[in-house]
């Protein structure tokens, strides 16, 4: 009604308005209203900074450096940080200024943080971790608690993986706990977790899990006989350029053979995956075909019915490769949207994970962390799911 009110209006009720408003995976961003006036057709040409930081169109060079200096007009919330919320006070000293820099070659990345050229590293590769910690003048920390966690996607389209038993048997290959850690780099920082909606997050629960929470490879060899499958080469796609999701892969090769399975690990680049995977044929009718496929998806983006994409299972053949097909998770998907309070809404949680456990749309491979890095003169770091600059610091030297 006005240019600081909005008013929703709902067809029908919808109990998880706060929660869908609020989430960093499906956040509201509006556009200005002459950038949205923009033909679709046309460009929007004009970035605009994020309220408590202008972006300095004329410094900005892409692939090199961004960069954002404090806006004296932005009056934040007089309240502390709270995530992406509270207040966004920005704190920058000197020049008033942040400065984004891209530094493709990690190992150079790491060396800049080391040497004091940068303040802070957005992720820490595993293999340099080692380099960082211990550091006095270094701080090692992870500020994304719901972390990332591996997902093997089967392509239910065709068998084997068109029976459920064959997908069960999946569960029961993967040791979440070695997959994670040899993601993370270290035990500290991977760990099993066998909650759908992610360990750690309002949604998590052990529901159903108990029977599929430890590698069994002798059930796993008979899920897959009851399933019919009588030794054919399961086909998976292998992106050497994407290292955590080669990792998976591989990892998933090996505990296959170990369950006797005749296994085609086809390598090749991540853009060669991404059109494969859209092919339903078997690789018995279309070399292009696969029976496996691997990703990484944000523990957050898993943690809720809302922005769990891969948990999709409508049977129109739109949802996500693999076209998992059950109308029970779907039916259950839609009772969450309708539920009314926190208590129904873990009841349909709890119902949808027991129902994951039975039809297996997407398998887990452990959740793991990436911790961020900065130099120990910076204070403030908040918990986000992505870095801020907000409420930082720099003293000293």
């Amino acid at each position: 009604p006005d240019d600081r009110t909005v008013v929703l209006n709902f067809r029908t009720p919808f109990g998880p308005v706060l929660e869908a408003l609020a989430s960093p995976i499906l956040a509201p961003f509006v556009m200005r209203e002459q950038d949205a006036d923009t033909s679709a057709f046309e460009q929007v040409r004009t970035t605009v900074g994020s309220g408590p930081f202008m972006f300095v169109a004329d410094q900005f060079r892409p692939g090199d450096r961004a960069l954002y200096r404090r806006f004296p007009g932005y009056v934040p919330r007089p309240e502390p940080p709270d995530g992406y919320t509270g207040g966004k006070v920005a704190k920058v000293d000197e020049v008033d200024e942040v400065e984004w820099r891209t530094l493709p070659d990690l190992s150079t990345a790491v060396s800049a943080l080391q040497t004091g050229e940068v303040d802070f590293l957005e992720a820490v590769p595993p293999d340099l971790l080692p380099l960082l910690r211990g550091r006095r003048d270094i701080v090692v920390e992870v500020i994304n608690k719901a972390g990332s966690i591996g997902n093997i996607r089967p392509n239910t389209a065709h068998p084997p993986f068109s029976d459920a038993r064959a997908r069960q048997a999946l569960l029961l290959i993967v040791d979440q706990a070695a997959f994670a850690e040899a993601l993370a780099g270290s035990s500290d920082l991977g760990r099993a977790c066998y909650a759908v909606f992610v360990c750690g997050t309002p949604y998590a629960t052990e529901a159903g899990a108990a029977p599929w929470a430890r590698p069994d490879f002798a059930r796993a060899k008979a899920l897959l006989a009851e399933a019919g499958y009588k030794g054919e080469p399961v086909v998976l796609l292998d992106p050497a350029d994407q290292p955590d999701i080669h990792m998976i892969a591989q990892l998933t090769a090996d505990a296959l053979r170990r369950a006797g399975v005749a296994v085609d690990l086809q390598t090749m680049d991540w853009g060669t995956v991404i059109t494969r995977r859209n092919t339903r044929e078997p690789p018995s009718r279309n070399p292009a075909g696969w029976d496996l496929a691997f990703t990484l998806w944000g523990g957050f983006s898993l943690s809720s019915p809302l922005t769990n994409t891969p948990l999709v299972s409508s049977c129109d053949g739109k949802n996500l490769y693999g076209w998992p097909c059950d109308a029970e998770i779907e039916r259950l998907r839609a009772a969450f949207l309708d539920a009314r309070s926190p208590a129904e809404r873990m009841q349909v949680i709890e119902a949808l994970q027991l129902r994951y456990y039975e039809v297996v749309p997407y398998v887990s491979t452990g959740m793991f962390q990436r911790p961020v890095a900065h130099r120990s003169t910076v204070h403030g770091v908040l918990p986000t799911f992505y870095p801020v600059m907000w409420n930082l610091e720099k003293t000293g030297r």
